[in-house]
């Protein structure tokens, strides 16, 4: 995790970000003469500034300044699964209001469960469902694959939801990633024209 992305540094950036362009390309990185593979995701914090519309906030900076020079690339922000809008999701206020005071989940039991959900893939399963539409990258189709079986693992460890949930499950993944396009096509419009993504559900 990178927390508070805009304040990174890097000893030596392009060779850093270039780095982390192949990871999130292909899981794999160079550790001296060896090329490792790893599972791990990458997650960057940032605070943006908003203004408040008619009730709802909206930022009112450009997300790519938010990152450190070096990564202000389109090629790695390409690469970027989705981008969950922080500034739509309420602030952790009082305990009496946002803390458990009934049953809860222990941490250590919740994250080693993550950890177990994070060795299966429902990819496969996710595919037998889904088709986007459109002209949609590869890069868009896995991001919206990977983050739907996320949310599957998550919601229906058991596999079993009817239609309307996976409509739900989908929408929500390719509005994560619409936020990815919408961010390239302001950065580079001539090398990412404004597409709106968009599904239909097999079956």
């Amino acid at each position: 995790v990178f927390d508070e992305i805009s304040k990174v540094r890097f000893p030596n950036p392009d060779e850093v970000v270039a780095k982390l362009k192949d990871f999130m390309e292909s899981g794999q990185y160079e550790r001296g003469k060896q090329r490792v593979t790893s599972g791990a995701s990458i997650v960057a914090l940032g605070n943006v500034e908003v203004e408040e519309r008619e009730g709802v906030y909206i930022p009112v900076e450009d997300l790519t300044y938010l990152l450190p020079k070096p990564m202000r690339d389109s090629a790695l922000i390409d690469r970027i699964r989705g981008v969950i809008p922080g500034w739509e999701l309420p602030k952790i206020g009082q305990a009496r209001y946002h803390l458990s005071h009934g049953y809860g989940i222990a941490l250590d039991y919740f994250s080693e469960v993550l950890h177990e959900l994070r060795k299966e893939s429902l990819v496969g399963e996710v595919s037998e469902h889904v088709e986007l539409l459109g002209n949609v990258t590869i890069r868009d189709e896995r991001a919206v694959k990977k983050t739907m079986s996320a949310f599957m693992k998550l919601l229906f460890p058991n596999l079993e939801f009817d239609k309307r949930e996976l409509q739900v499950v989908v929408q929500h993944a390719v509005e994560l990633r619409q936020r990815v396009r919408d961010w390239l096509h302001k950065l580079s419009p001539g090398e990412f024209p404004r597409e709106t993504l968009s599904f239909k559900l097999r079956g």
